[in-house]
């Protein structure tokens, strides 16, 4: 294997500096936003259960997503992290339990929202067990 210098595909866009083809700011030095959000069981959550936890604006491009249990969580859930029509658009977690975190890359890589999206948390296996703590945190980028 020979050693080169290469570009990416949004590099070499931004490198003719051709206005008619330069990239959207939100994938090229566009504004990287947050969203958190927690949650608390009031009763057992079973597996197939919704909990939505924020809503990203048109235009956003989903990055990635940070999902976590607080010391003292009982119980064991696997599920993704999405929207009604994309259901892991932010991953899909395995199973976290007492005291652990997850980071999940989102599955659409600069592909923007095209209406407003909430997302949810769906449970595919396992349970949240009563008064644990659920921590999410969403991040995507847009236009400066």
């Amino acid at each position: 294997m020979a050693t080169g210098t290469t570009y990416g595909t949004n590099y070499t866009i931004a490198d003719t500096k051709n206005p008619t083809t330069f990239l959207d700011s939100a994938k090229w030095n566009g504004k990287l936003r947050a969203l958190t959000e927690t949650y608390t069981a009031a009763a057992q959550i079973d597996l197939g259960s919704h909990i939505y936890v924020g809503t990203l604006p048109v235009g956003a491009i989903p990055r990635f997503a940070i999902i976590s249990t607080a010391a003292g969580a009982t119980g064991e859930v696997t599920g993704t992290i999405g929207s009604a029509t994309t259901a892991a658009l932010f991953g899909t977690f395995t199973t976290i339990a007492a005291a652990s975190t997850q980071f999940l890359v989102a599955t659409a890589a600069n592909t923007p929202l095209t209406a407003e999206t909430a997302i949810r948390i769906v449970t595919a296996g396992g349970h949240i067990a009563t008064s644990s703590i659920i921590d999410v945190q969403l991040f995507w980028s847009e236009h400066n």
